[in-house]
């Protein structure tokens, strides 16, 4: 994504060099969960303005917007003032993080909410189906793969991490003293989506917030904290080249654009 100066950072987190994977098909997914008030106005309206929401099947678009996900995609040149303030704010992006995966290597991403008791609704074309889970933990997984162009295909499912007492009450006593304290995860298939990114490109995953009782909102807003706010998942992909470390390889690209601005 673009940058205002030559050297400023971004703010995405470095990963530990164990987490390097060797190989010409190894790729970079950073993650940048953008926190903001609860109802901000740029969250929930104007950063959408700025975003091309068109990228998903009109179909699949609208199943995640009822099920209150949003969406859109920043292609390179075009990074929105007001999201890149909220990149580069250390109060906003606390926690950004880089994975390195080979081609295929699935990314679980740290969860965006955890709560005691998450219950919504699931709503899949006219049929609806609800939802209750304890001690959850919400989250994306996504799996990156590298296109025939050079570019990266990003799969991202939503799942649920959660303690499934009636699970480990079916099994056989002994066995569920030896698994005791395990938990199961949900993984949302139906709302699975995907996006292709280059270099510096990246994709904003939101909620819808006129939908509170929806997935979406239980992902990406916390109301009755002691704090409430909301957030923006920000992520960008890219091959990682052999004798460069991790997030260089986008960085000397950004700044080489900065330059000549």
């Amino acid at each position: 994504m673009p940058i205002q100066s030559v050297g400023r950072s971004i703010g995405w987190m470095k990963p530990k060099l164990s987490d390097a994977p060797k190989g010409p098909d190894a790729i970079f997914v950073q993650t940048a969960p953008l926190t903001v008030p609860l109802g901000d106005r740029y969250a929930n309206d104007e950063v959408w303005s700025a975003t091309d929401e068109q990228i998903l099947p009109a179909e699949k678009r609208m199943r995640l917007q009822e099920n209150g996900l949003r969406v859109g995609l920043i292609v390179s040149g075009r990074t929105p003032d007001g999201l890149q303030q909220l990149l580069t704010s250390k109060k906003s992006n606390v926690d950004p993080y880089q994975f390195n995966r080979p081609d295929g290597g699935a990314v679980e991403c740290k969860p965006l909410a955890e709560m005691p008791r998450c219950e919504f609704p699931l709503r899949l074309d006219d049929q609806t189906q609800a939802k209750s889970f304890e001690t959850a933990k919400c989250r994306f997984e996504i799996v990156p793969s590298l296109t025939t162009d050079g570019k990266v295909r990003l799969v991202f499912t939503p799942q649920i991490e959660f303690d499934d007492k009636e699970k480990w009450k079916r099994l056989d006593p002994k066995v569920a003293l030896a698994v005791q304290g395990q938990r199961s995860t949900e993984n949302f298939v139906a709302l699975r989506f995907e996006v292709v990114l280059g270099l510096n490109d990246y994709v904003v995953v939101g909620a819808r917030y006129d939908k509170p009782d929806s997935l979406g909102f239980k992902f990406f807003v916390t109301p009755d904290s002691e704090k409430p706010s909301q957030r923006l998942l920000a992520i960008r992909a890219g091959r990682l080249k052999s004798g460069k470390p991790t997030a260089e390889v986008a960085m000397s690209t950004l700044a080489a654009q900065a330059a000549s601005k």
